[in-house]
């Protein structure tokens, strides 16, 4: 798993990957999570992900459904699908809060009963800890045209939210994957079900 982590965080810091993630939460706060890394590699260098799925499987409140690593010409692709009991046990896809330096403190998930049901709040925030020992590096001519996108389909009604779009249900954020790694990505919303 450490050596996974190294390998991401190392293309990362690059900004040098693709990463989509689509979060369905249901109303008592179980769900499922899909997310993807294309990561470009050149030929011969491959970036091993052997121990990766039962290592998220042993994150609380994870179960692994489909788990897929491929290469398609110079890309490779790792897609995991699966299910969490509740979002809070979760924290972060990949099981670990320290994962690329994002604080502990990144992650908040609220419930409170209201009048017509329950009134739910989501906060998730990424960004590089740049206190850390390791020198962020854009420096690749087309690091720009990496992207980091979150989808997040939510029931009930929406309140409020900073999503870049809505459409067809979904939540969107979408940046360069450069963009967020230098400035952060920030996933704020609230939501109400009737109860």
């Amino acid at each position: 798993m450490n050596k996974l982590l190294f390998a991401v965080l190392f293309v990362s810091t690059l900004g040098c990957l693709d990463y989509t993630s689509v979060t369905t939460i249901k109303p008592d706060g179980s769900g499922s999570l899909s997310f993807e890394l294309n990561i470009p590699v050149k030929e011969g260098n491959k970036i091993t992900f052997e121990g990766f799925e039962t290592r998220l499987d042993t994150t609380s409140g994870w179960k692994t459904k489909s788990f897929l690593v491929d290469t398609l010409d110079s890309t490779q692709r790792l897609r995991v699908n699966g299910e969490f009991s509740s979002i809070v046990d979760i924290g972060s896809p990949m099981g670990n809060r320290e994962f690329m330096g994002f604080s502990p403190d990144s992650f908040a998930f609220s419930r409170q009963e209201i009048e017509s049901g329950y009134r739910y709040h989501y906060y998730r925030s990424f960004g590089f800890d740049k206190n850390r020992d390791v020198q962020v590096s854009i420096s690749l001519p087309d690091a720009g045209g990496f992207v980091w996108r979150e989808e997040l389909i939510l029931p009930g009604q929406i309140v409020s939210h900073n999503a870049d779009e809505e459409r067809d249900g979904k939540l969107i954020w979408e940046r360069s994957t450069s963009e967020v790694l230098e400035k952060g990505l920030v996933i704020d919303v609230i939501w109400e079900v009737p109860g």
